[in-house]
């Protein structure tokens, strides 16, 4: 079977990845084209199919939600070809409407679920075999302490082991408690929501090294949503 080509270069617009195959990159910026566009976070929000459960969680108002065929007519009309579709607080660790988007998709869609903290193998390896390549833990919205609970270094060892991500949308202020958790881990991560701080107004601290990060964070959502495998490591 032959084996997807590398991308080398992605810039990530308000969560649409492109990719460029073979291209390589520009003083000054990359070298992109359109050849494949990917939207590497979308969430399928269709309570008129799927209530919202009770619980924790951001319940999004009436305009913010649709059906699964009026998210691919979207993405057909702005010509791209796959998504990573993101569990939403507010369904919290029912997949339900997402994974009925992927079994109809035909492969177009990948995801990153919610689980309990002491999911079985069994939840996890049936999740893996819908598509999903990846355990969302969402601080601010739905649990504060999902990367504290006593169950959570085993998730991660399991994440890490079947080659998932942890995608972590966590604020300033948490994630000084759970780098060291995550680095420990050593399990690949997403960071979900990095621009935030553009809203809060806090203050950036990134130097060049943390730039060259978030483009490979970016590099590995695009990946997971239309490769389906990571990149090569890099050093």
């Amino acid at each position: 079977m032959a084996q997807p080509p590398h991308y080398h270069a992605v810039i990530l617009l308000r969560g649409v990845a492109r990719g460029s195959r073979g291209s390589t990159a520009a003083r000054g910026g990359f070298a992109v084209t359109s050849e494949r566009i990917i939207d590497c976070h979308a969430h399928i929000i269709d309570p008129a199919r799927f209530p919202f459960p009770d619980g924790p969680g951001y319940k999004p108002r009436p305009e913010e939600t649709g059906t699964r065929e009026a998210f691919c007519a979207t993405l057909d009309r702005l010509g791209a070809t796959h998504a990573l579709l993101v569990q939403p607080s507010g369904y919290g660790v029912d997949n339900a409407a997402m994974l009925d988007a992927m079994a109809a998709s035909r492969g177009r869609f990948r995801a990153i679920a919610m689980v309990d903290p002491g999911a079985s193998d069994r939840a996890l390896e049936a999740l893996a075999g819908a598509g999903v390549v990846g355990v969302r833990f969402n601080l601010p919205s739905y649990d504060p302490h999902a990367l504290s609970h006593p169950e959570a270094p085993r998730l991660l060892d399991r994440l890490r082991a079947l080659g998932w991500f942890a995608q972590v949308y966590a604020d300033d202020t948490q994630w000084a408690q759970i780098a060291p958790i995550l680095r420990a881990s050593r399990v690949r991560v997403l960071i979900d929501h990095f621009v935030d701080c553009l809203e809060t107004g806090a203050p950036f601290e990134t130097g060049p090294a943390d730039n060259l990060e978030t483009l490979r964070l970016v590099e590995h959502a695009y990946w997971a949503a239309g490769l389906h495998r990571p990149p090569p490591v890099r050093s």
